[in-house]
């Protein structure tokens, strides 16, 4: 059985695919569950084919049907995959990366959850970082995040026990047998369906990079995508103005990721003066 695995669903995500691989194969996650939601998924297909043939990563196409719902689905069946292959599995998207703040890799946090089914591990929402256009890697370019005590930053997605699942509440959580809640790093239950409203809540031991908005030019390819799939904060020019003021309005320089982005470079065979 695999300690950790992790598992997503992603459209529209092929600038940072392998990026987002590597790390996470970095910090300790042994597998990968990816399912594309594009129209074609052989592009995918084709970056992930070394990840496959050395058995890191699990492929799957599925096309069609509006992208949130289908979320919701795939994670359903692939924690029923999970389930017996791995102790957690971290349900994630393609803008999420899994950090370690202090300890050298994710699974060495996780062993101080054990008698736990799920942990809620809160986002640190990264904003543009003043770039026009995309980086060639995410993680080294994008470094001005949202206070900790901001309440974006509140937001959690979760690593569970797939043994210890239910069912899938949202994409942000899991229903777990005996009703039970996940708790945050702090040992406190989390009992809101996609926020930590403890407090503390924000990330001393594991927390989640989210580069929520990316560039600019990145942050109008999204609005393309979403405009008309009913994103429940992207359904206005004023809603649209607003979530972009609202999650670039970053003020803290964090770099506490920097340190796996050489080992990241090394993999991905990129010059550290190109990003």
């Amino acid at each position: 059985m695999k300690y950790l695995a992790a598992c997503c669903v992603f459209k529209d995500e092929l600038r940072y695919l392998r990026e987002w691989v590597e790390y996470h194969l970095i910090v300790g996650v042994e597998h990968l569950y990816m399912v594309s939601n594009d129209d074609s998924p052989d592009a995918a297909l084709e970056i992930l084919k070394p990840h496959i043939e050395r058995g890191e990563v699990t492929f799957a196409g599925v096309r069609g049907k509006p992208f949130a719902p289908l979320q919701r689905l795939v994670y359903q069946e692939l924690l029923k995959v999970a389930r017996g292959q791995a102790r957690w599995l971290a349900l994630l998207d393609v803008d999420e990366f899994l950090l370690p703040v202090e300890a050298d890799n994710v699974p060495e946090v996780l062993s101080l959850y054990e008698r736990h089914s799920a942990l809620a591990v809160n986002w640190a929402c990264f904003g543009s970082s003043g770039l026009q256009d995309p980086p060639e890697l995410q993680t080294a370019a994008f470094r001005m995040r949202l206070r900790d005590d901001d309440d974006e930053n509140r937001i959690f997605k979760s690593i569970v026990d797939p043994g210890r699942v239910v069912g899938v509440h949202n994409p942000h959580r899991c229903d777990l047998v005996d009703g039970a809640n996940p708790v945050d790093e702090f040992g406190a239950p989390v009992t809101h369906d996609f926020r930590n409203e403890n407090d503390p809540h924000f990330g001393v031991r594991l927390r989640m990079n989210h580069y929520r908005t990316r560039s600019e030019s990145e942050f109008a390819e999204k609005l393309s995508r979403w405009r008309d799939g009913g994103h429940p904060e992207l359904g206005s020019d004023e809603a649209i103005r607003e979530f972009w003021e609202r999650n670039n309005r970053c003020e803290v320089l964090d770099e506490c990721i920097q340190r796996f982005v050489p080992e990241i470079r090394c993999r991905l065979m990129i010059d550290s003066k190109k990003s």
